[in-house]
């Protein structure tokens, strides 16, 4: 059995500061980036996932963490027991390594999933693939939140509310789509001690591309360029003798 997280970061935007205008890199990386705060969800799971789909009742055990709490939050995981799975790994798998610091397991992106399996829902985001799963619908409160930052939202109670929960009804949706879709990925490997579907492990290893980039720098090639590099301008500073 495995320890799946599922997570939905929510943050300060406006109308020039958003992924609408900016590349995740830019936007995570900004000095503008405030974490509002964090929906999130434990479940047990095995993997691979028995070929049934979705059967069960929509389960809504998604909880709100604000920012500043997330910290703690995260201290007391086993990280390197959890799975991280959100809609967009890209995005919140990059909050949660560029501003806690923080790898798991294993990560899963239930949208790159979406978008594999579900081409009849005619777009991959949550609220497409909700509805064609038959899913409860997400809300739209986050329109109402531009501009705003946590200090700002929480002096309205009851928006805060909304907010929240739509935040968590996206986290559920994406555990959600998760059942619904987790048996049609085949094949197993091992990762260490268990088994896993074959295709998350692709899956793991195009985020960690995006999330963790590495390079391998040819030293010798480099050496070889600086050197011309260096030749090359000793020349033409001799020109300037004349």
């Amino acid at each position: 059995m495995l320890t799946i997280l599922t997570g939905d970061f929510e943050s300060y935007y406006d109308r020039d500061y958003s992924l609408r205008n900016m590349t995740p890199v830019e936007y995570v990386a900004h000095s503008l980036f405030e974490c509002i705060g964090m929906s999130v969800r434990m479940d047990t799971i095995k993997l691979p996932m028995p070929a049934t789909g979705h059967n069960r009742a929509w389960s809504a055990k998604a909880r709100w963490v604000e920012g500043p709490d997330l910290p703690k939050l995260f201290a007391a995981i086993d990280w390197a027991k959890t799975i991280f799975m959100s809609h967009n790994i890209g995005f919140d798998g990059a909050i949660l390594k560029w501003r806690y610091g923080i790898t798991p397991m294993l990560y899963i992106d239930t949208l790159g999933m979406s978008r594999a399996v579900m081409p009849a829902a005619k777009g991959a985001s949550l609220e497409r693939a909700l509805a064609h799963i038959g899913a409860p619908p997400k809300g739209n409160a986050l329109a109402a939140a531009i501009g705003l930052r946590l200090a700002d939202i929480k002096r309205n109670p009851q928006f805060y509310q909304t907010y929240k929960t739509y935040a968590n009804r996206d986290c559920d949706g994406c555990f959600w789509l998760f059942e619904e879709m987790a048996h049609q990925f085949a094949g197993t490997r091992g990762v260490g001690k268990i088994h896993v579907n074959e295709e998350f492990i692709l899956m793991d290893m195009v985020a960690r591309m995006t999330i963790n980039p590495q390079m391998r720098l040819n030293r010798s090639m480099v050496q070889t360029y600086l050197n011309k590099v260096r030749t090359s301008k000793a020349a033409l500073l001799t020109t300037l003798r004349d």
